[in-house]
């Protein structure tokens, strides 16, 4: 301690130096933070996504829908593991500024292609049984105040009931919690949507499957 008062000496004699000094640690740092986080966008693809998964959407663009039936052709392919669909819900709670990242899913399948994503054994059944079940991710039922059990009323801004309604009741079936993850999903079951809606019924959005080998994804995707 009592060679203290000599640093504060000597970095008040040159202010510059001393300026220039604490200037470049902390660009050293923070284009170490800029070049780490480059590198994860380069590379971490891959692990966020799983080497062993491929999409497959419409050839124009992925917000047009194929053919429900795709989803049992795409299973019997020779390396395909396992297959399941997607369809953007465009979810909200409330109000519209509480927007959502909502899907729409294959109850049965989601959750072997994506198990990251799965809630405990227990709520998983409760997935199976109850048609009107959603699983939230932890971060979103932390910040509604949302339990498994409760019912919420999810909004959404352009699957329309038959009836006209935008407002879909569903149950809380599940929660689920990925450490360093995205939290922030909302999943419902695909046939409870498909019945309820008023348009385009039978469709969907698209479909990721998993595949049994990543170095045949190729072959695989032709």
């Amino acid at each position: 301690m009592k060679y203290l008062p000599l640093l504060w000496a000597n970095l008040r004699r040159k202010p510059l130096r001393t300026t220039l000094t604490f200037a470049s640690v902390v660009i050293a740092f923070q284009l170490f933070g800029l070049l780490e986080a480059v590198n994860y966008a380069l590379t971490g693809g891959a692990d966020l996504a799983g080497q062993d998964r491929l999409v497959t959407q419409h050839h124009v663009s992925i917000i047009l829908s194929l053919p429900s039936n795709y989803l049992a052709r795409i299973r019997t392919l020779d390396g395909v593991r396992s297959a399941t669909s997607d369809n953007w819900f465009g979810g909200f709670f409330q109000d519209e500024s509480n927007q959502l990242t909502t899907y729409a899913v294959d109850h049965e399948s989601f959750f072997d292609v994506y198990p990251e994503f799965a809630p405990p054994d227990a709520q998983l059944k409760t997935w199976l049984a109850t048609r009107t079940s959603v699983v939230v991710g932890s971060e979103l039922a932390k910040r509604y105040g949302w339990k498994v059990g409760d019912r919420i009323p999810l909004r959404s801004s352009f699957a329309r009931h038959r009836d006209g309604s935008d407002s879909w009741d569903l149950d809380v079936a599940g929660i689920y919690d990925i450490k360093d993850g995205d939290n922030t999903n909302v999943f419902l079951r695909y046939d409870y949507f498909n019945e309820g809606r008023n348009f385009d019924r039978d469709s969907i959005g698209w479909i990721v499957l998993r595949i049994a080998d990543p170095g045949c994804a190729t072959e695989i995707s032709k």
